[in-house]
């Protein structure tokens, strides 16, 4: 049997993206159906934008916003020119892992119908696929015939205050799915509301593997030679870069980046960290985690793989000055679940008083996550019998 899982694929220059299309692809495949990503993009117009919610929210951190926009743009003048051989090292890297996805031709908007024909199950998978704003038709399967077997892992919406016309258009694609899965209890909730399905609650897909695959993925030789702390900050908050020094200081530890991670010259980051590196590929990421002495991280995977390679963390809060955007609650749900919230801290915590958080205990964090992915696999592993059955 073949499944076609359609996430946010096409050139994704992101590591927990491409971990999690690894992820689920692998663990399907160990189930025993062969599967393929689409490679598709996206060339319809965005589906159900969302509003500033009246003209006050639209204002809401302007001085905020405008200064980030003119310090970068000023460190764009400056810098881009020095660092343009450095993006292009980076893009190929990111290329490379996205090839350890096995993965379809391209597809668009005008030709992934084709594919109807060419799988047995489609996977609507992980990521913020049904976010209003990204969601297209092809993420939940609009084009695929009648009788065309469909289901969800863990698809997310990240957003609140949906519309009645989001509502519905949802409402209708999901009545076609035999199976539905989201990653946030609140989308849970709000599907199971509007289309009275029932919706499960599911772990993201590198959580679906075991540790000692993630150990064999991860590049086994030694990047740094020194003891280093890892800094892998997706949120722009120069305040929080300034405490992680402060931190390193502390601990003497040298601090090792990924800079301007997002693909443009970001002010926060010119002068943040001792070594600086571009060439890096998925599994030389997760190379970069498991050999560190501590991560400081505003990503969730940064957090869930600092967990499954047993180093020791701390998790800041992504700064997200755009208040339509819940980035934390995937990242506030694994806390929870693995009774880990010590381990965020708020930068008006002095340094020294970090060392009196109590080290993680990781065979208790193991114990709860293999609870939880015990759950998650056991939902996916039904649904697709359902479909394959049939």
């Amino acid at each position: 049997m073949k499944a076609a899982i359609i996430t946010l694929y096409y050139k994704n220059n992101n590591y927990g993206g491409i971990a999690q299309a690894w992820a689920l692809q692998k663990y399907i495949e160990m189930l025993g159906a062969e599967t393929e990503v689409l490679n598709y993009k996206r060339t319809s117009p965005p589906m159900f934008l969302q509003t500033n919610n009246g003209i006050k929210n639209k204002f809401k951190n302007l001085p905020q916003k405008l200064n980030l926009k003119i310090n970068n743009k000023f460190a764009h003048n400056r810098y881009y020119e020095s660092l343009k051989k450095n993006f292009l090292v980076r893009e190929k890297a990111f290329e490379n892992s996205r090839d350890m996805v096995r993965h379809s031709c391209l597809y668009t908007d005008e030709t992934i119908k084709e594919t109807a024909d060419r799988y047995d199950v489609f996977i609507s998978g992980s990521d913020q696929i049904w976010k209003p704003g990204t969601i297209r038709d092809a993420f939940v399967w609009g084009f695929l015939p009648d009788g065309k077997k469909r289901i969800s892992y863990a698809s997310s919406i990240s957003m609140s205050n949906l519309s009645d016309a989001y509502g519905k258009f949802m409402k209708e694609r999901l009545a076609k799915y035999s199976s539905i899965s989201v990653r946030e209890s609140e989308a849970a909730r709000y599907l199971e509301k509007i289309s009275g399905r029932s919706v499960a609650t599911v772990v993201d897909p590198t959580l679906l593997l075991t540790d000692d695959i993630w150990n064999d993925f991860a590049a086994a030789n030694r990047k740094i030679n020194e003891r280093y702390m890892f800094a892998y900050m997706l949120g722009e908050d120069v305040r929080q870069r300034k405490h992680i020094i402060e931190i390193a200081k502390e601990r003497k530890l040298k601090i090792v980046t990924l800079p301007h991670i997002e693909g443009y010259v970001r002010a926060c980051d010119t002068g943040f960290g001792d070594i600086e590196m571009y060439d890096i590929d998925l599994p030389e990421f997760l190379g970069l985690i498991k050999n560190a002495e501590l991560v400081c991280t505003d990503s969730f995977h940064g957090v869930v793989f600092s967990n499954i390679f047993e180093t020791e963390f701390f998790v800041y809060e992504r700064s997200v000055l755009d208040n339509r955007y819940n980035m934390n609650s995937r990242l506030e749900n694994f806390l929870n679940i693995t009774d880990s919230r010590q381990r965020l801290i708020d930068i008006s915590v002095p340094v020294k008083a970090l060392n009196k958080i109590p080290y993680t205990d990781f065979g208790r964090v193991k114990a709860l996550l293999d609870k939880e992915r015990k759950k998650s696999q056991k939902w996916l592993e039904r649904a697709l019998r359902q479909c394959f059955d049939a």
